[in-house]
């Protein structure tokens, strides 16, 4: 974790007290990391961030007031330097996935699941400049995604959803052309189709197109 997290702000907003409190001690015990705040409500979020202008908030979809993803619409609008990771409840994800998703929310990720890794794989992500969605949310997305016109899907080459697969782990051009034995400019090539082929506005949109098609996994 001290590795992926080395000389960031961190800033953390739940409406769980249990949860900041084990956060805080478990972030306290990484001596790299520079911990901003903790609060519970959207407009202290709001504050904190105004005020400290941390690299990442870290947020719940349940909070003791305001709305979760109302917090990241405005961070990402107000406070462009700023990442947002939303966790949000097994029994709550299906109404806040959707506005997340549209908000550009840089990491999305279950609760249930941190305590599993995934909160260090999504901060590796968002630092190297990618954006990251828990692959158990995959599905759901589709899902969101359906009961719309049909459409004629892009035509990706075999390379090109090799590609894209990176994109949606966060990975840098670099580590996708060490993956695939590619040098970096053909990665680049890649991506500028993928960018073109799915009218994407950048790496994380064209990763959460592929996801919402089905084009990946």
């Amino acid at each position: 974790m001290a590795a992926a997290l080395d000389g960031a702000s961190l800033a953390f907003c739940s409406g769980s007290r249990a949860l900041l409190g084990a956060w805080l001690n478990l972030f306290q015990e990484v001596g790299s990391v520079n911990l901003v705040g903790a609060v519970t409500t959207a407009d202290e979020a709001l504050c904190l961030v105004q005020q400290q202008r941390p690299y990442l908030l870290v947020c719940t979809d349940r909070l003791e007031e305001g709305d979760a993803v109302n917090l990241v619409e405005r961070v990402k609008r107000d406070h462009p330097g700023t990442h947002t990771l939303l966790l949000v409840s097994e029994e709550r994800r299906l109404q806040p996935l959707r506005r997340a998703l549209a908000a550009e929310c840089d990491g999305i990720c279950l609760d249930s699941r941190v305590g599993q890794g995934t909160l260090l794989a999504a901060v590796q992500s968002i630092r190297a400049g990618g954006r990251y969605i828990d692959r158990s949310l995959n599905t759901l997305i589709r899902q969101l995604a359906g009961g719309g016109s049909a459409r004629t899907e892009p035509l990706l080459s075999t390379r090109e959803r090799q590609v894209l697969e990176g994109l949606q782990m966060g990975l840098t051009n670099r580590e996708i052309a060490s993956q695939l034995f590619l040098s970096v400019e053909t990665v680049r090539s890649h991506v500028r189709s993928l960018l073109q082929k799915l009218g994407a506005r950048g790496r994380g949109h064209a990763a959460v197109i592929g996801l919402h098609r089905g084009l990946i996994d």
